[in-house]
């Protein structure tokens, strides 16, 4: 069971801006979001592919924004996010090349661009706001990136090990990934290829073998 209203609440009060996925420092939330982007065009330069980002948990949108700001046209992007509302709010935008749905759609559409070639690129920066503890949560975890890694060999990760930390939520009944949950939890199906800090925030590479 998700905290609907938590979402609702905070959809309502701000419409299509940060503050509606938790965010209240409006600067840090467009810096974590604009050092997302610039790696994930980091790692696309580097592999030399039309990239397929996969943004689990992607909220509005955000990071979708940033990507079509800051990075190559040779970019597909689908959103992933269990609250209806935001993905709604997200469809707004109408960006070229962007669709937004269920996990399970989303890891369809992962599947069927890395086998056209493309370089599958999920993206862990937001969330699980769950009312469940922590090993529940870190469960979702475990079993979001074993089905991740299904996808295909073309497949790398981003996780940015500040995501529990750096999100300005002040309602105790929601839960997130630990940063050393999303370390541990990730190396059981992928190799960690880099730990790099750009700015203040820290984001893994994963690589599927």
């Amino acid at each position: 069971m998700t905290n609907e209203k938590f979402y609702l609440d905070r959809l309502d009060a701000y419409g299509n801006t940060p503050q509606a996925v938790g965010w209240d420092n409006i600067k840090k939330a467009v810096e974590r979001y604009a050092t997302a982007s610039n790696y994930i065009s980091l790692v696309h330069i580097k592999y030399q592919k039309p990239v397929f980002v996969l943004d689990v948990g992607c909220g509005v949108g955000l990071l979708s924004k940033h990507l079509h700001a800051n990075c190559s046209n040779d970019l597909t992007y689908f959103g992933v996010d269990i609250v209806e509302a935001y993905l709604s709010e997200a469809r707004k935008d109408e960006l070229p090349k962007r669709t937004y749905g269920n996990m399970k759609e989303g890891l369809k559409a992962a599947k069927e661009y890395e086998k056209k070639g493309y370089l599958v690129v999920f993206v862990l920066l937001g969330t699980y706001t769950l009312k469940y503890d922590q090993k529940r949560i870190d469960k979702a975890l475990d079993n979001t990136l074993k089905a991740v890694k299904k996808i295909g060999p073309n497949v790398v990760g981003i996780v940015n090990g500040y995501s529990s930390d750096a999100v300005d939520y002040k309602d105790p009944k929601l839960y997130y990934f630990k940063r050393d949950a999303l370390a541990s939890i990730g190396l059981k199906h992928f190799r960690c290829a880099s730990y790099d800090v750009f700015k203040k925030y820290e984001f893994m590479l994963y690589l599927n073998d």
